[in-house]
């Protein structure tokens, strides 16, 4: 099945560091959307 997974850092390095090592783990693409208001950051990481 499908299913998702939310992870929440205290900062936006912490976020691309997890993102970066998900993707070298398990393959698959990952994405970054930065916030323009604050130092925010989505990171998406999707496995076909």
């Amino acid at each position: 099945g499908s299913g998702n997974i939310v992870v929440s850092t205290t900062n936006e390095k912490m976020a691309q560091r997890i993102g970066k090592a998900v993707k070298k783990a398990f393959s698959g693409d990952v994405a970054y959307h930065w916030s323009h208001d604050n130092k925010l950051i989505r990171v998406e990481w999707v496995r076909e």
